[in-house]
């Protein structure tokens, strides 16, 4: 995996926990997503 990709998938998790904080969701569920997403991306590469 690259770096390159790496960086995206950090900046895709820190604008999920915005979007996620100005909805007031569960921040567990939003970080849990997003670990899950980061992994998804890591696979498919």
């Amino acid at each position: 995996m690259s770096i390159e990709l790496l960086y995206e998938a950090i900046l895709a998790v820190e604008r999920q926990k915005n979007l996620a904080q100005k909805r007031k969701k569960s921040p567990l569920t939003s970080t849990v997503i997003s670990v899950l997403v980061v992994l998804g991306i890591s696979f498919s590469n």
